[in-house]
């Protein structure tokens, strides 16, 4: 499986551009690992493997970047992944997580319903006129 195979499989169920912000990339970047233009480097490849709780190694092979596994095992030879890969949490999370218990859910409550509201906007509907 190629770096784009994991990526795009990732991009599935997963943003590209929160992938990227965590990365410390840019999409376009993300985008070029994903279609295999270019592989990511020795850094990325890390935080990569990070994200997805693997072996820098697999990431490494994945990204054809063998070189880098030689020098990771030479260095890290006892190294063991996360059990549990770190989540990428938004802005609106973590904001969300040092409010009361009460205001948690109030705008919880609230952003469901902007959530609802998009869902169901189509911005080729016309607007009705509202009469003055």
């Amino acid at each position: 499986m190629t770096i784009g195979d994991m990526l795009n499989q990732y991009f599935r169920t997963n943003n590209q551009a929160k992938f990227a912000r965590a990365i410390g990339v840019k999409e376009s970047t993300v985008t070029r690992w994903k279609n295999n233009d270019i592989p990511p480097n020795f850094e990325n490849c890390l935080r990569i493997a990070r994200l997805f709780g693997k072996h820098p190694k697999e990431i490494f092979e994945a990204a054809g970047r063998k070189e880098y596994t030689e020098l990771f095992v030479f260095f890290f030879p006892e190294y063991q992944p996360v059990e549990q890969p770190p989540s990428i949490v938004s802005e609106e999370q973590r904001l969300i997580d040092s409010l009361s218990p009460a205001m948690r859910a109030f705008v919880i409550g609230k952003l469901n319903e902007c959530r609802e509201l998009d869902k169901t906007w189509n911005p080729k509907r016309k607007r009705k006129e509202v009469d003055a």
